[in-house]
């Protein structure tokens, strides 16, 4: 009867020799660096093999994005984060018997993507785009793993949770930093206030199920709002203003809320508004009216850029001018911009991908985008069906999330922004039909 080889091969001294030397050594003479190496070894172990864990860590650090601009902006921690997800996908498939899955709107994001690398490499400037273009790849990698790594209900309330933490924590932070004077507007850690403005804005549905569904930490989720909402006025964004109140008339429309749930959310943001000016009125008045100072300019200014990226668009209509390469343009296209900017956007999303990407480019977002609210309308469907009233409150939510995300896009320049990709990644999970998506927490 055979049984296992116990003991250790004369050739296999050598190596295990190696081994023990390669580990005493360090520890011998650096103790503290092997012991902090070693638990750095430990943490990338668990989390490469954890690819759930690794998405959570990816959602968390989104609200953080500038301040996580390191070792360089083109190499970011989230860029990198976003590669260790990728791996841990990988061997997470070799794993386990799970299937790919395929949702409707993975063809156009393909094509989107293979667009804009085809852009970046017509437009003979790669410097200036590749920032960008790595960006829109990691969003589109980000889309296509979210849908393969939420299985469940719980997974994604659990996301949902990791999300609003830490854009609450995101824009506290922004919050306190308007108060101590080192900011005119909030911005918090992404930089620029209104992408951030965009941020919180399509965060905050997510904020108000999660009040609805988490009795026990419904006072959490209560002063979470509240905090978004305070960071949200802070910002002075128009853009993303005017994005939640199409989230109301669309709720009203659609009978998605009753006109009380409407008062209810204006009470609280009349609540959190008395108290800041009740706080911080002299700081308020004086921000307000440096805004209102350059209100009128910045109308005219984005007027001048959105004629402009319709002009590159008319002389550039397949593969436009190239990803990033909007504000080197620019100059050629914009005559009296009154800002005077140096690196300019088109403050609309749309605009810039049709400027930068031509017309196909666009086309392949555009049905993106409509092909997630499409799938989130079937979702729907399927929870009137099974008569699921969580799961028809969380349509609900991604639905206002995404009501925000498009209707601001035509203010703001955020296509390189989380949210869009985010919520097309969970739109496809929620179309999936149970019991592949339906394990409630």
């Amino acid at each position: 009867m055979g049984g296992a080889r116990v003991g250790i091969r004369v050739g296999e001294w050598p190596l295990i020799v190696l081994i023990a030397v390669a580990v005493a050594v360090p520890t011998a003479f650096a103790p503290l660096f092997a012991i902090a190496a070693a638990a750095v070894l430990i943490v990338l172990g668990f989390v490469v093999f954890n690819a759930g864990a690794l998405l959570l860590l990816m959602v968390a650090a989104f609200p953080w994005d500038d301040m996580l601009g390191i070792p360089t902006e083109t190499v970011s921690m989230i860029k990198l984060i976003g590669a260790l997800l990728l791996v841990g996908y990988f061997l997470r498939s070799l794993t386990r018997d799970e299937d790919v899955r395929l949702p409707p709107t993975l063809p156009s994001l393909v094509i989107f993507t293979m667009l804009v690398l085809l852009s970046l490499m017509a437009s003979g400037d790669v410097a200036s785009g590749l920032n960008k273009t790595l960006r829109y790849l990691l969003f589109a990698a980000f889309s296509f793993l979210v849908v393969q790594l939420i299985r469940s209900r719980a997974q994604m309330v659990t996301l949902l949770r990791v999300l609003v933490i830490s854009s609450t924590a995101a824009a506290l932070y922004g919050v306190v930093l308007l108060i101590k004077g080192d900011v005119d507007r909030v911005s918090g850690p992404i930089g620029e206030a209104n992408d951030f403005a965009y941020l919180l804005a399509s965060v905050l549905p997510f904020a108000v199920y999660l009040t609805l569904r988490d009795r026990r930490w419904r006072t959490w989720w209560v002063i979470s709002s509240g905090v978004l909402i305070l960071a949200l006025l802070g910002t002075l964004s128009r853009g993303a203003l005017v994005g939640l109140a199409a989230v109301v008339l669309w709720a009203v429309a659609t009978r998605r809320t009753r006109v009380g749930g409407v008062l209810a959310g204006l009470f609280v943001v009349a609540g959190v508004v008395l108290l800041a000016f009740t706080l911080w009125r002299p700081l308020i008045d004086e921000r307000l009216a440096a805004k209102s100072k350059v209100a009128t300019a910045n109308v005219e200014s984005r007027k001048q850029y959105w004629r402009a990226a319709a002009s590159m668009a008319a002389d550039h209509p397949l593969l436009g001018v190239g990803p990033g390469r909007f504000g080197v343009e620019a100059r050629n296209y914009v005559r009296n911009d009154p800002l005077n900017l140096d690196d300019p956007v088109v403050h609309n999303a749309y605009l810039e991908v049709l400027a930068e990407g031509g017309i196909p480019t666009l086309l392949a977002f555009l049905a993106f985008v409509g092909g997630s609210w499409a799938l989130t309308v079937r979702a729907r469907r399927q929870f009137e069906v099974a008569e699921d009233a969580d799961g028809l409150r969380l349509t609900a939510a991604v639905q206002a999330s995404l009501v925000v995300a498009i209707v601001s896009a035509n203010f703001l320049s955020v296509q390189t922004s989380v949210p869009l990709w985010l919520l097309g990644g969970l739109a496809a999970v929620l179309a999936i039909p149970p019991p592949a998506a339906s394990g409630d927490a």
